[in-house]
């Protein structure tokens, strides 16, 4: 899953790009774009999660810049457990043309953010509202 992941942003995002990024993110990605930053001079926006654990979409809006090339958040917590509102952040993204990185590794063989049971627990990126 690192290797997917680092592949995938190193795919996307270009020397002074910005990145958003929730507070809850696994070292996988962390690791990755913080070497980014050093190497390619990428900025990156770190959106806090509340006292529960939740990552409010709003500052996720508020954070977005014209050079803002991708959002990468996790969709549930490795430590915490709590589940993101990624169909409602992937509407932001969708708005502004940003592509969604979503980390489903923690989701795998659950439910979707919207309740629905995932049936075959297969990840259905329809059924859970990504983009």
């Amino acid at each position: 899953m690192t290797e997917a992941i680092n592949l995938a942003i190193r795919g996307v995002v270009k020397k002074g790009d910005h990145i958003i990024t929730s507070s809850l993110e696994h070292n996988a990605v962390w690791r990755c774009l913080k070497l980014l930053e050093k190497e390619e001079g990428i900025s990156i926006t770190m959106v806090p999660c509340n006292k529960e654990g939740i990552t409010d979409p709003a500052p996720v809006e508020m954070a977005i810049r014209p050079n803002t090339s991708l959002v990468v958040f996790t969709h549930a917590s490795n430590v915490l457990g709590t589940i993101q509102p990624i169909q409602k952040i992937g509407l932001i993204t969708r708005r502004y043309g940003i592509p969604l990185l979503v980390d489903c590794a923690q989701m795998a063989g659950s439910q979707c953010s919207s309740g629905n049971s995932n049936p075959g627990n297969r990840y259905d990126s329809d059924q859970c509202g990504l983009f």
